[in-house]
This record gives C-alpha cells, sequence and structure tokens, in this order.
C-alpha cells in the first residue's frame, strides 16, 4: 500500500505498506520561510483529499512552533488544480489579506497561484515568495519552482520490493517503510526585508 493516500482512522496501516513524510516535508518548508523572513504564509490545499490534509499538518506544526497565525484556504471549487490555486489566491487578495508567502499543496495548485498573483500584478518572488509540492524530483514546467519533493522511482522500487516479499514469504509479518521527501529550493522564495512587507 501506498499509505499516505489512505482516509480514514487507520494511522498504520495492517499490511505492509510505503509512506512518504510529506507532513514533515511541508514543515521544513514553512521553516525555510521563516527563517527567510516571512510571518503571514498561507497554505493551499483541498481539504477533501487525505494527501492535503498530511501536508496541512505538517505547515500548522511549524506554524504553531514559530508562534506564527496560520492562514488557510482549503475550498476547492473545482476538480482543476490549477484553477483552485488561481482562485485561491484571488479571493485572498480580494479581501486585501496580507500575505508574503504561500505554500501550496501541490506544483499545480502553485503554478495557478502563480498565475492570480500575476492576474493582480504581483511578482513571484518580488512580492510573494511562492512553494509547491511535487511527485517527481525534475519537473520542466516548473524548473523554478521551489517544491517539496517525492523520488517516485525509488517509491515505486519500495512497494515493488515488498510485494516480492509478500510472495515469497506469506506468513511473513507486515512490514513499512518511511522515504524522506527532498526540499528541493529553487528560483520562487526571497527574503522578506521589513521595508517591503506590505498589505496586499
Amino acid at each position: 500500500l501506498l499509505a499516505n493516500h489512505l482516509a480514514g482512522e487507520e494511522q498504520v496501516p495492517r499490511r505492509s505498506h510505503v509512506r512518504y513524510t510529506d507532513d514533515i516535508g511541508c514543515y521544513e518548508a514553512v521553516r525555510y520561510l521563516a527563517q527567510l523572513g516571512h510571518t503571514d504564509i498561507w497554505y493551499i490545499g483541498d481539504a477533501s483529499r487525505q494527501w492535503h490534509k498530511n501536508r496541512y499538518r505538517g505547515y500548522a506544526r511549524a506554524m504553531a512552533e514559530l508562534s506564527l497565525q496560520p492562514h488557510v484556504h482549503t475550498i476547492a471549487l473545482s476538480d482543476d488544480e490549477f484553477e483552485n490555486g488561481q482562485a485561491a489566491v484571488s479571493y485572498i487578495l480580494d479581501q486585501q489579506w496580507p500575505v508574503s508567502a504561500i505554500l501550496a499543496a501541490s506544483d499545480e495548485l502553485a503554478f495557478g497561484a502563480r498565475e492570480g498573483l500575476r492576474q493582480h500584478r504581483r511578482d513571484v518572488p518580488k512580492h510573494v515568495s511562492l512553494i509547491g509540492f511535487d511527485h517527481q524530483i525534475g519537473h520542466s514546467r516548473g524548473s523554478n519552482l521551489t517544491s517539496v519533493c517525492i523520488d517516485m522511482v525509488e517509491i515505486g522500487r519500495q512497494l515493488a520490493r515488498l510485494a516480492i516479499a509478500q510472495i515469497e514469504s506469506p506468513d511473513r509479518q507486515s512490514l513499512g517503510v518511511s522515504m524522506p521527501t527532498v526540499f528541493v529550493k529553487r528560483s520562487t522564495c526571497r527574503p522578506l526585508r521589513k521595508e517591503e512587507h506590505m498589505l496586499l
């Protein structure tokens, strides 16, 4: 099983499984933004998706430890993540809420958020720093997007290894493998100087 997509109360599956640490990846992303001086850090995700909930937990934990007020937009108006990211940013800016950085639960949401910022004449990273979440280490479309990344090839190898082990020894105890995320720093984040902090 790929345990990140499991819904419900079962935190540790009774079957062999692989889990990537998306919550820790998002936790580290928020800490990175805070090191750059950001305090008005928004999380954009879709609360109906279990993996987005996992990522929100990492965001919320980091914000609590930093004593920062969480800012969250988790309402999905469309099945298209790009459109949701664009709509979320437009709503945030229309409400004139302060925002200096955004952590999006997927790269597609981040691309939509960047388009929403562009439509409001806000530049990334000049006005808003932006981080996404990607399911592969390299991504041509988002080559400049800072992102929490997953090595899905290695996760596939681990899932295959567990499946083969289960076939060879059906009575063996279930195993769990934890895979780290990789935080890839690119050009969509920059330090926030005090004189630049403003209400967008």
